[in-house]
């Protein structure tokens, strides 16, 4: 993470734009009307959440800044 102002306005645009790509990407491969995870049946939608909330929890709490916003990201979020 950047730690000058104006590189770190750039790369948080440039991180919530790959997060949109990602949800849009997400929600495009997994349509329907799911639930996709159910905590029965490990399917690829539960092992892709998995690994990028934790990835989004160790830096929220590494850098103290919130990565994964339930209002721009809710497919993932949820």
């Amino acid at each position: 993470m950047a730690t000058d102002g104006k590189a770190q306005v750039k790369e948080a645009k440039e991180f919530k734009e790959k997060q949109r790509v990602l949800e849009a990407g997400t929600k495009e491969f997994f349509k329907g009307d799911g639930p996709f995870t159910n905590c029965e049946n490990l399917g690829l939608l539960d092992s892709l959440t998995g690994a990028t909330s934790g990835f989004y929890q160790v830096q929220e709490q590494v850098f103290g800044a919130k990565f994964l916003d339930p209002e721009t990201t809710l497919f993932l979020f949820s």
